[in-house]
């Protein structure tokens, strides 16, 4: 042994490693801080051991703590043929095989290559109470005929997890069904996606049945089509105008942000649309025209629901374009400055959660508001100016 190996104490050896060691794993946890960029983070270390005390802690399955929610995607695996036999799909979700067209609200007209709404259609749809998938966006099942019936599996099983079972109802020209049913003259067309046909709420909680129960000079005739853009809303005015001739003496445009989808190569924008749907309306001599903007909750409540700046930015751009343009030919509504007014009024930043029933789509109380609003804005125009 040699006197300088000598002079090494064993404690010193053996540290040595340990210091080595310890440099290192404080260098990989700098790169994961740098990596982070400045987002909250517990480091690795901390996760490691959380990660292997959760392994070591005993779980019971939530299946038998939170009976009523479906918790784990196997749940729904196991049903995949019973739903296919019910003649239902799942939507929300992965299983794009039960899509067949029977069981779909819509279908695509040959005619013009636009979805419209099958007629005289009868279709029932329950959200699930559920922990899988997307957060905001409930699995919905949906049937759209009644034969054949529900298997005796599927009726417990939307007893045990469906939430809320709603019914819609189309005549046959393939139109919402709007309560109360009136024989005025004067038609009022409400054209939109499925925000304006309202998804998951009955026949008598929609846009067009809230507006109906405000205003009986107007037969108000739901013409919404799930899963519409801006294309297609224009084509289907255009041939309700042409169906209702001079009885249409108002139109209510629901706009939704995700209408600007492009078809064949053409790009809508909001200079597109503002001109495009008030030329349709001046051609038919269309003066009481209404433009409502609706958007996703993830928007009208930023400070709950996180986004990159580079999603909301571009968004609110765009809304703060089409809106100006909008007041220049029409009413406006604003359904997002509705939320923020329902915070206010409450007293609660949670209360806009109430105004949907799921990311985009809008709850009876969401769609009564929206009405309220809607009329007082008609009113409001119809009244002479103030001095």
């Amino acid at each position: 042994m040699s006197k300088e190996e000598a002079g090494v104490s064993p404690v010193l050896k053996a540290l040595i490693p340990l210091t080595i060691f310890g440099a290192l794993w404080l260098l990989v946890e700098g790169v994961y801080a740098l990596a982070m960029k400045g987002r909250p983070a517990t480091s690795l270390l901390y996760q490691g051991y959380r990660a292997a005390r959760d392994i070591a802690r005993p779980v019971e399955p939530l299946t038998e703590l939170l009976p009523e929610y479906v918790n784990d995607r196997g749940e729904l695996d196991r049903l995949v043929d019973e739903f296919r036999i019910s003649g239902v799909l799942l939507g929300n979700s992965p299983y794009h095989e039960l899509a067949i067209p029977e069981a779909r609200l819509t279908y695509i007209d040959p005619a013009d290559q636009t979805p419209k709404n099958k007629p005289n259609l009868r279709l029932r749809a329950w959200q699930l109470r559920s922990r899988v998938f997307r957060s905001h966006d409930p699995v919905v099942v949906q049937k759209a005929r009644d034969q054949p019936p529900l298997t005796p599996t599927v009726e417990a099983f939307l007893a045990k997890h469906g939430f809320r079972e709603v019914v819609n109802t189309t005549n046959e020209r393939g139109e919402r069904l709007t309560l109360p049913e009136t024989d005025a003259e004067k038609i009022a067309l409400v054209i939109g996606d499925s925000v304006a046909y309202g998804t998951m709420v009955n026949d008598d909680e929609t846009l067009a049945s809230a507006l109906q129960r405000r205003d009986p000079d107007h037969r108000y005739v739901n013409a919404g089509v799930p899963g519409n853009h801006v294309f297609h809303h224009l084509r289907i005015l255009e041939q309700k105008l042409d169906e209702y001739g001079e009885r249409v003496r108002r139109v209510v445009y629901v706009h939704c942000e995700n209408d600007f989808v492009a078809e064949n190569d053409r790009q809508p924008d909001p200079r597109m649309l503002a001109d495009d749907l008030a030329a349709l309306l001046d051609k038919r001599q269309i003066e009481d025209r209404v433009f409502i903007h609706t958007e996703y909750i993830y928007r009208s409540m930023p400070d709950h629901l996180r986004m990159p700046d580079r999603d909301l930015s571009p968004f609110l751009q765009r809304k703060r374009a089409l809106m100006a343009l909008a007041r220049e030919r029409f009413i406006t509504v604003d359904a997002g400055a509705l939320v923020t007014a329902e915070r206010l009024r409450t007293g609660s930043l949670l209360a806009g959660f109430a105004l949907y029933v799921d990311h985009c789509h809008y709850s009876p109380r969401g769609l009564d508001l929206l009405a309220e609003e809607t009329m007082a804005a008609i009113e409001s125009a119809a009244s002479p100016e103030q001095p």
